[in-house]
């Protein structure tokens, strides 16, 4: 399966995870990249609208889980945006164009070799992560492109691996809203062969809803990885308005 259409994100939202010790790993909503016609800001959650983005949580819990802030921007205060080489902060957590392996990072991404992206698609689809820090760029999918393709990683997998038994690459999967459930009303499920095998980020979740209602999305099994202890897996939706239906590529 390859990212033929790339969504182009207006905004992409930050997140961070604390480290593997804390007793919470649940993703920190920390703040958002957005793409303006005069050029990108990031700006810090704060207030009453980063308690609302996180759940409920105060950011003195997000400060007591190890959070020491991120380091492409420390501001003097929580309040401050960003304009000047906010992009090019976040590119420089990507691989250098110039390396070897650069075409296969790009094709892990399920990217062509030399793709024509623009550099809000491509943070979006590799979420400029490195393996040391937690961070990570999210896209909230408040994109209204007609047709793109989009990967999800899907929650909470590693946690469903006696229902995913026989879910291999390629395998088609349904997204489910469950209003019933009773820990999160607003949840949206990844389904093989009728077994929830993980669920939606929440930061993915009103977006994703939406797109449910106006767009024809097939979902698919893109790639399974991670460590034996922490196994990951990640869903490639292929998203269109005229509810045509093609094959996996």
């Amino acid at each position: 399966m390859k990212i033929q259409t790339p969504n182009t994100p207006e905004r992409l939202v930050l997140a961070w995870e604390a480290p593997k010790l804390s007793a919470d790993r649940s993703r920190w909503a920390i703040g958002e990249l957005i793409n303006e016609a005069f050029g990108a800001e990031f700006r810090y959650y704060h207030g009453q609208e980063f308690t609302a983005k996180n759940c409920g949580r105060e950011y003195q819990r997000l400060l007591d889980d190890g959070y020491e802030g991120f380091p492409g921007f420390y501001p003097h205060s929580r309040t401050q945006s960003f304009r000047t080489d906010v992009v090019e902060a976040f590119r420089r957590r990507l691989p250098p164009q110039r390396r070897s392996d650069f075409k296969q990072y790009l094709e892990h991404y399920g990217l062509d070799a030399t793709p024509e992206i623009s550099d809000m698609a491509l943070l979006g689809i590799t979420g400029a992560r490195l393996p040391s820090d937690g961070f990570e760029l999210i896209d909230p999918l408040t994109t209204t492109g007609d047709r793109f393709e989009v990967v999800l990683q899907i929650a909470g997998y590693g946690h469903y691996l006696s229902q995913a038994e026989g879910a291999q690459v390629g395998a088609r999967l349904s997204i489910d809203l469950e209003p019933e459930n009773k820990f999160d009303p607003n949840a949206i499920a990844f389904r093989f062969s009728g077994q929830t095998i993980g669920y939606v980020n929440r930061l993915q979740v009103e977006g994703l809803k939406r797109l449910l209602a106006e767009k024809s999305i097939e979902a698919f099994i893109m790639r399974l990885n991670g460590t034996q202890s922490s196994p990951r897996a990640y869903a490639f939706l292929r998203v269109s308005s005229d509810g045509q239906k093609k094959e996996a590529a």
